[in-house]
């Protein structure tokens, strides 16, 4: 009786490890959204440097990294509501200047008994 090599079993393929989600994207994100809420345009600013510095991280980690969305929304959002400071400020200087041209320039005249 001839014996035929048993079939080795192929090894179980490891599951591949899900990417870890960039630090930088979530605080891009949460950033330039407390910027608009709390503390104007520096918020949105450092949400648009961090969620340009999470792209170039996220590029160059070769699959490693993931969270491009978050950091795309948090450079968007950022430019959107440093637009919006940017257009308040500018509003309520004009209603600062136009309340100054419009007052009166001269003290009112006293009244003679």
């Amino acid at each position: 009786m001839t014996q035929h090599p048993s079939p080795q079993p192929h090894p179980m393929p490891s599951p591949a490890t899900p990417a870890e989600t960039s630090g930088k994207a979530i605080a891009s994100l949460v950033c330039s959204l407390a910027g608009f809420m709390v503390c104007f345009f520096i918020g949105q600013i450092i949400g648009i440097v961090l969620g340009h510095q999470a792209l170039n991280e996220i590029r160059a980690s070769q699959g490693r990294l993931s969270g491009e969305g978050l950091a795309k929304a948090g450079i968007i959002l950022g430019w959107v509501f440093l637009a919006i400071d940017v257009l308040m400020v500018l509003g309520v200087g004009m209603m600062f200047l136009l309340f100054m041209v419009s007052s009166p320039t001269s003290a009112p005249v006293p009244y003679s008994i």
